[in-house]
């Protein structure tokens, strides 16, 4: 499988702007709203749409919209007030954005938001050396690397190797462990080729979906506690799984 060229030598210029740019409009990390409540979860089924979010929001240069829908959360039918709070049926903004609506997060925020979810990760997350007790407050937030608008839909060109080593080994901080640093490349390569069979007609099937959702659930049970010695100790069993995969791949 051909693995498209050039994405291994980007820039940190470039890699910065990845990283934002991934979540697009989404997320500021501004801190004025960090006393702020978190919304509570929408109690309204999967299947109403919040039509009057999208009905404003479309209009935004940055297209936080269409970005949303072809994201995770989009494809599982979430809707704005799912993550923001406020009320999507109303049809005047201050109505709209009334009760426990957070339109810009703080970093501590946007914890609690995607936390209200993702319970296991945010509180393997605030074990790790991204959380320091001393600051609290993350060094990075869940948006940084994931995305908000475009969770689980990022760019063509966004790597998670690369984006850690945006900040690993410049200035002050250690580069990461080769395994880890390894794991993470093969991780992206198996990602690219996974895009390649895709757009060439060819879907994996829910067994090798199933393999490919273990993996990076895998990779997560390193990324998110930063613990290093228990992490390296996972890289080769994942990179393992990877190759396993991959050859599956390669037949097609």
């Amino acid at each position: 499988m051909v693995k498209p060229n050039g994405r291994r030598i980007q820039s940190i210029v470039l890699l910065a702007g990845v990283g934002v740019g991934v979540a697009a409009s989404a997320v500021s990390s501004r801190a004025h709203h960090a006393d702020r409540s978190v919304p509570a979860r929408s109690g309204a089924p999967a299947s109403q749409a919040a039509d009057n979010c999208v009905a404003c929001h479309e209009k935004r240069p940055d297209d936080p919209v269409n970005l949303f829908k072809s994201s995770t959360h989009g494809r599982t039918r979430k809707t704005c007030s799912s993550c923001h709070g406020g009320d999507g049926s109303a049809s005047e903004r201050a109505s709209a954005h009334s009760g426990r609506f957070i339109g810009q997060p703080s970093s501590n925020d946007v914890l609690s938001m995607c936390g209200a979810c993702h319970q296991a990760a945010l509180a393997a997350f605030k074990t790790s050396r991204h959380f320091p007790d001393h600051r609290g407050s993350p060094r990075v937030d869940c948006v940084r690397c994931h995305g908000a608008h475009t969770v689980g839909s990022p760019s063509r060109n966004f790597s998670f190797a690369n984006y850690c080593t945006g900040c690993h080994g410049l200035e002050y901080l250690p580069g990461l462990p080769g395994e880890i640093q390894k794991t993470l490349s093969m991780s992206d390569d198996l990602s690219d080729s996974i895009r390649a069979l895709e757009s060439n007609g060819h879907p994996l099937s829910a067994d090798e979906t199933q393999q490919r959702k273990e993996i990076r659930r895998s990779i997560a049970e390193i990324v998110h506690p930063t613990d290093l010695k228990g992490g390296l100790l996972k890289a080769a069993e994942v990179q393992e799984r990877i190759r396993d995969l991959s050859r599956i791949i390669e037949k097609k």
